[in-house]
């Protein structure tokens, strides 16, 4: 069975980018991990090849719709449309020993989902947080502005090395954030 690492990613965006940072995180001996924002599971798939439990969660009901679809080969993987922020069936307090947020927390009050999160986790768990910056300048919109064509040309040359690996090996692109 090939590594996490070793899949190929159906499609490239900046979230993807950092899923092999997220994966290198987990630690050793990890049996239950949550992925907040989870999108369409691309990361909760992944995980799933290390981690026995993985749950991802969403408050998009197109994303965990997307999720569930995607995951539906990947036994060991839950999905749950809930906001995180709230207790919510599924989303266990205290009990997960990895816990990651790729471009969450740009979108929600820092200090209370910080709080959240470690709320969730277990005793010794590790969180892992992929942020984004807020742009609150004009020098902020310029900055990311700068680094658009980047990601442009590296989402067009996954495209296509992924035309050559095929339709059915490469899965649906959707872009989550």
């Amino acid at each position: 069975m090939p590594s996490p690492e070793e899949l190929p990613n159906p499609y490239w965006n900046h979230n993807v980018h950092y899923h092999r940072l997220v994966l290198d995180a987990v630690p050793d001996g990890c049996t239950r991990a949550l992925d907040i924002g989870c999108g369409d599971g691309l990361l909760v798939r992944k995980l799933a090849r290390r981690i026995p439990e993985v749950t991802g969660v969403d408050r998009s009901p197109a994303m965990i719709r997307l999720a569930r679809e995607a995951g539906a080969r990947t036994p060991n993987a839950t999905f749950v449309e809930a906001d995180f922020m709230t207790a919510a069936d599924g989303v266990l307090p205290g009990s997960y020993d990895f816990l990651s947020a790729v471009a969450v927390l740009h979108h929600l009050d820092f200090t209370a989902a910080v709080r959240r999160m470690a709320d969730l986790l277990a005793p010794g768990g590790r969180l892992v947080v992929i942020g984004l910056a807020n742009n609150g300048t004009p020098l902020d919109w310029l900055i990311s502005g700068a680094g658009l064509p980047a990601s442009w040309i590296l989402a067009r040359r996954h495209r296509r090395q992924v035309r050559t690996v095929g339709p059915a090996d490469a899965g649906s692109r959707h872009d989550v954030e």
